[in-house]
């Protein structure tokens, strides 16, 4: 994976990489995680940062419920 160039923010650094001849930047973070006192409060951006932010993979997504027709589309035949 070739990466490409380190970009300055007003927030920080980050570097992506490189596909196709398209520069990819993949899970920048915007707003400080909501645990604790930002539980259930409007986002909060993101602190500066130091260092570089290897943006190349997405983090992890947010908790979804399951439901029922979700669950029998997973029980449906190819």
């Amino acid at each position: 994976m070739k990466k490409t160039e380190i970009i300055n923010t007003k927030s920080g650094k980050i570097q992506g990489y490189r596909e196709n001849g398209l520069d990819i930047y993949k899970g920048i973070p915007f707003a400080e995680a909501p645990i604790d006192d930002l539980r259930f409060c409007p986002p909060v951006a993101k602190k500066n940062w130091e260092g570089i932010i290897e943006a190349t993979e997405y983090g992890p997504s947010s908790f979804q419920p399951t439901s029922e027709f979700s669950e029998m589309l997973g029980k449906l035949p190819p």
